[in-house]
């Protein structure tokens, strides 16, 4: 049992070999929930693009990756949104709808930055539920 405000989950993909990749993290703590990615990775060469409400994704055919510094988005209960990489804002908090007129299912990100198998194996040895965080592990099955 988590005591106090504080309520964690960590999300896993498990790749060939019973492999755990972790992809995204949630925490709720009080009204407040902050969520982000797990890796410290990211692809080089992809572009997004979005007009007229058309989002095209251009990936290079020979993938690249390099070390990005984590970002850690915080929703509070006043509508307050904010991205923090590393202990930074990267730029003005934007206002939501506050927390108490969100009456439906509200989709607050799209955490699915590249294919499962190019995220991270999660440490061996390291429990997936340490810091009294839940785990929660979507098996991949393996290609044809």
């Amino acid at each position: 049992m988590i005591e106090g405000n504080s309520r964690r989950v960590r999300f896993l993909f498990q790749t060939a070999g019973a492999i755990d990749r972790p992809f995204c993290w949630f925490e709720l703590r009080g009204d407040d929930l902050y969520w982000g990615s797990s890796s410290g990775k990211r692809v080089e060469g992809a572009v997004a693009t979005l007009e007229d409400n058309v989002m095209t994704l251009t990936v290079p055919d020979e993938i690249e990756m390099s070390d990005a510094e984590l970002v850690k988005t915080s929703f509070h209960a006043s509508g307050q949104f904010h991205l923090k990489q590393g202990m930074e804002l990267t730029d003005s908090p934007l206002n939501w709808r506050e927390k108490s007129e969100i009456m439906a299912p509200y989709r607050i990100a799209t955490l699915l930055s590249k294919h499962p198998v190019l995220y991270e194996p999660y440490p061996s040895g390291r429990s997936l539920t340490r810091r009294r965080t839940s785990a929660q592990v979507i098996q991949i099955p393996p290609p044809p």
